[in-house]
């Protein structure tokens, strides 16, 4: 498995015309089977891969955040959830968005609070969700940045035949 990102980052410039035909490719795929795939390759790459070790996420991506998700971290914080909602996040059509890339609470590649992250970095990279095809565009670009995402699509080529290169 490739888990360096310098690697990655090379590796998907070499293959953009491989993926953008792969993405074709994919969306001729029966969306339920295709889940089946990628939830298989899903837990097999996760659990190979420590996503804790990387963070590149925290670094690279915005993230939407839940209502829900506010008052646990202002207590954890132990500060009031409007603080929480002033310091850290900015509202946008969606809701609340963390509101700077790299992510507040990341240290190193570790985030300081974990227990707390919030539910959309709790499920990144989305791929054990339903609907994998509708989302393929977001997959795609999170190739490039997230070790599991770049390794399930690569197992996915093999897995499913795709050999058009």
């Amino acid at each position: 498995m490739v888990t360096d990102l310098a690697e990655i980052a090379k590796l998907d410039e070499a293959k953009q015309l491989e993926n953008e035909h792969f993405y074709y490719f994919l969306k001729g795929w029966n969306p339920k089977r295709l889940d089946q795939h990628v939830h298989q390759l899903y837990k097999e790459v996760s659990d190979a891969i420590d996503c804790r070790a990387c963070g590149n996420c925290c670094r690279s991506f915005h993230v939407q955040v839940e209502a829900s998700d506010i008052e646990p971290l202002a207590d954890r914080l132990g500060i009031s959830s409007d603080d929480v909602q002033n310091n850290f996040l900015k509202q946008n059509a969606e809701g609340w968005q963390v509101s700077q890339s790299p992510c507040h609470f990341l240290n190193g590649n570790e985030c300081t609070v974990y227990e707390q992250r919030f539910t959309d970095c709790r499920s990144f990279p989305h791929l054990d969700k339903p609907h994998f095809q509708g989302r393929l565009l977001t997959v795609f670009i999170t190739y490039s940045q997230c070790p599991i995402v770049f390794n399930v699509i690569e197992q996915l080529k093999e897995k499913l035949g795709f050999n058009n290169f």
